[in-house]
């Protein structure tokens, strides 16, 4: 389907965005989308499939926001019980920037800072790739060390101290254990 002026106009409109903000969702300039509004001109097929892809996703986050009524905010929960902030807290932990986190999950480091900061739902693929790597880097914190060589985000000396901490806690729950099963 041919975009015609109307309907450009008809689906900026439609995402309540001015000429403004919705060239600069859509990477042009504001000239170039009035010029697209008022004239009946073919548009190169990159830039009518972006417009609706924009307006497929607006479309799809309306359905969920009015019909499923989730309203998506950072503590908001989202697949396999993870929340926008244990997320972050989970790859801060592990030690990873967004685009090594973002590897782990085969996701795109876009798709991370939606996560994040709730602005986007988790998709189950990477919920469960996450969870399958972080119960590996929870075993074994070098499981996840190749994208960790990709992050600069935190010091060895941190995973270090982490890993001191966790060894100390086991030999603590250990000697525990040992109290209660000699009584």
């Amino acid at each position: 389907m041919k975009l015609t002026p109307e309907k450009i106009k008809s689906i900026r409109e439609e995402m309540k965005l001015s000429v403004t903000d919705f060239a600069k969702k859509v990477g042009y300039s504001y000239a170039t989308v009035n010029k697209w509004e008022k004239e009946n001109k073919l548009l190169p097929k990159v830039i009518e499939e972006k417009i609706k892809q924009l307006h497929a996703d607006f479309k799809t986050k309306k359905l969920l926001d009015e019909k499923h009524q989730i309203t998506v905010s950072a503590d908001d929960v989202i697949p396999y019980g993870y929340t926008a902030s244990k997320l972050r807290r989970i790859r801060i932990e592990m030690g990873l920037n967004t685009e090594g986190f973002a590897k782990v999950l085969g996701s795109a480091g876009s798709s991370v800072n939606r996560w994040e900061t709730g602005k986007g739902l988790i998709n189950k693929v990477a919920a469960s790739n996450l969870h399958y790597a972080y119960e590996s880097f929870l075993k074994d914190p070098s499981t996840i060390e190749e994208y960790r060589s990709q992050s600069v985000r935190q010091p060895k000396e941190y995973f270090e101290r982490k890993i001191n901490e966790l060894f100390a806690e086991i030999n603590n729950l250990k000697k525990k254990i040992n109290v209660l099963e000699n009584r």
